[in-house]
């Protein structure tokens, strides 16, 4: 955000859209368990049965991408009010049925994301949906 206040007199904006995980993207673990799941294979490793990620669609990425392009001045933070859900709870949605088996947290891995701080954010239009902080 820094960038805001160095670029002179061009006309040139920065800001931040976060979101949490893509589904099906590199890193996602649906595509694991699909994997898993159709190589008839047992058990589904998850991390931790409490653990929670939020979780979005390319296409919902797309979209809140190019409405935080036609709202931003400079300086925002963009974050959707996206659903979390249970890892185990997304295993079973996979692979219903299939035996799991909790492997643990890894190294700086936490139970549950914060994807903004929310005493920075504000309520933004209802048809946008998402928050977004200020510039400071």
């Amino acid at each position: 955000m820094a960038a805001n206040n160095i670029i002179g007199g061009h006309r040139t904006r920065f800001a931040v859209v976060r979101y949490g995980n893509v589904v099906g993207s590199r890193g996602s673990v649906v595509p694991l368990f699909r994997r898993i799941a159709a190589e008839g294979r047992q058990p589904l490793p998850i991390t931790d049965p409490r653990m929670t990620r939020f979780l979005i669609t390319l296409a919902q990425g797309v979209d809140f991408v190019l409405a935080s392009l036609k709202r931003m001045q400079g300086g925002e933070v963009f974050v959707p009010r996206i659903p979390s859900a249970r890892i185990l709870d997304l295993a079973a949605a996979i692979a219903p049925g299939r035996e799991t088996k909790v492997v643990g947290i890894r190294a700086g891995e936490k139970l549950h994301e914060r994807i903004g701080d929310t005493k920075a954010l504000f309520a933004s239009a209802p048809a946008v949906r998402s928050p977004a902080s200020l510039p400071s």
